[in-house]
């Protein structure tokens, strides 16, 4: 009985290069055919959750390039496992509260990601407010530009920091 449309993208994530890949390296759903087929399947209306269980797909250009495709997003920057979101949990309570508005459908999954006593399926997650998804791209942007303009002065610095940051793939 509930109202939320939520789409789940399972397969092997590619991040910005794009999700379901199959046996074929070069048959892959690249993320700007991904965002024109859902908004042409829903008549040009958002999704109100479109989730990955797939790898690497948590990123700032996967989230741009989704922004008209849905409002919430929750995937995972790292790897992912075959053991995948803990979705009968959360079917589970949108079962017993059909009213469960999409932002706290999607915080459910992140908080039930882990299955308690199994193999850790997820290393990451998170849900992603795809409404503020141009405010992220102008600020990113606007970093990369700050970063570019200091390299001559504080390059060394710059790089060392970049080292320290935890590369996902």
């Amino acid at each position: 009985p509930s109202q939320v449309r939520w789409l789940d993208v399972n397969n092997h994530g590619g991040g910005y290069y794009g999700i379901a890949q199959d046996d074929n390296a070069d048959a892959i759903i690249r993320l700007p055919q991904l965002a024109n087929a859902l908004k042409r399947g829903n008549n040009g209306k958002k999704l109100d959750l479109l989730t990955f269980d797939a790898c690497l797909m948590a990123s700032t250009e996967v989230a741009y390039e989704l922004r008209d495709a849905a409002k919430v997003m929750v995937a995972s920057e790292d790897s992912s496992y075959a053991l995948g979101m803990n979705y009968d949990a959360t079917l589970a309570a949108l079962a017993q509260k059909p009213s469960t508005d999409p932002d706290d459908l999607a915080r459910d999954l992140v908080l039930r990601a882990q299955r308690k006593g199994k193999v850790v399926a997820l290393f990451t997650l998170s849900a992603i407010d795809l409404t503020k998804a141009e405010r992220v791209s102008g600020a990113v942007d606007r970093l990369g530009r700050s970063l570019m303009a200091a390299m001559p002065r504080y390059g060394s610095t710059i790089k060392m920091s970049l080292n320290a940051v935890k590369a996902f793939y």
